[in-house]
């Protein structure tokens, strides 16, 4: 009887555990309710901040209480919160999206994150092992069925080279990949800074003619160019060299 018992415990047991840790899994391409996708909360977009970049293609619009930084010639647009500098930092990053998507549907998420997770795995590589800190996953950030992932980076940083991280997120718009990340020197990229990213990329659209606020992706010729790194400086941690849609930081 006493070894019946101590059966029973274990099978209980066993049935508990395996209901705590062996839940339901969000299916891939979607989020799941505890998703820290989901729990950021997006600041507001600054309608008077809308611009044109990538030839037209797309307009971008900073959110609220943010600046427009002096750029690197990898990125597109890049903002600042307020008007000082600081970090982190937000750079819009426009390639050719991976296996000639034009749009990624409900259907084409799956293969969108694993092109995305490829190309990562070949570019942040070191000693065999990935360099990565956080792994490309399915998310949706407004309207776009993205991917997003967070990486390494070294810049210049106030003189000084630093290891930066960025969080990143991309999707596609009529065929371009568009990466928007947030970068901020090693442990100082906070979830406001995340969120500010998301919402710079949920509002990403394709411009319309019609309605194009300033057809300039330049930054204020008067725009401080406090911190802004060494393009030369900028390098992932890892041994190959990027290839197109998953570029290391060049400034933070």
């Amino acid at each position: 009887m006493r070894t019946i018992g101590v059966v029973v415990i274990a099978l209980l047991l066993g049935g508990v555990l395996s209901g705590c840790s062996g839940g339901t899994k969000a299916p891939r391409g979607k989020r799941a309710a505890g998703d820290a996708e989901a729990s950021l909360d997006l600041p507001a977009i600054d309608p008077l901040t809308t611009i044109t970049v990538d030839d037209g293609r797309i307009s971008v619009s900073s959110p609220e209480g943010w600046s427009r930084a002096p750029r690197s010639n990898d990125c597109l647009v890049r903002y600042m919160p307020g008007s000082k500098g600081g970090y982190p930092t937000i750079s819009v990053i426009g390639t050719d999206a991976p296996r000639d998507m034009s749009v990624i549907s409900e259907e084409g998420h799956e293969a969108f994150v694993e092109a995305v997770a490829e190309e990562l795995e070949r570019t942040y590589v070191h000693k065999g092992k990935s360099t990565l800190l956080r792994k490309a996953k399915a998310v949706t950030v407004g309207p776009h069925l993205a991917v997003a992932w967070m990486a390494p980076g070294r810049a210049t940083v106030d003189g000084m080279k630093q290891t930066i991280e960025r969080d990143c997120v991309a999707l596609v718009i009529d065929g371009r990949m568009y990466t928007v990340e947030a970068r901020a020197p090693k442990g100082k990229l906070d979830a406001a800074g995340k969120a500010a990213a998301r919402a710079v990329a949920a509002n990403l659209a394709a411009a319309k003619t019609e309605a194009a606020a300033i057809p300039s992706d330049a930054a204020p010729a008067d725009a401080p160019a406090a911190d802004a790194p060494d393009p030369k400086e900028a390098a992932p941690a890892a041994d190959a060299a990027p290839a197109d849609g998953a570029k290391p930081a060049d400034d933070a």
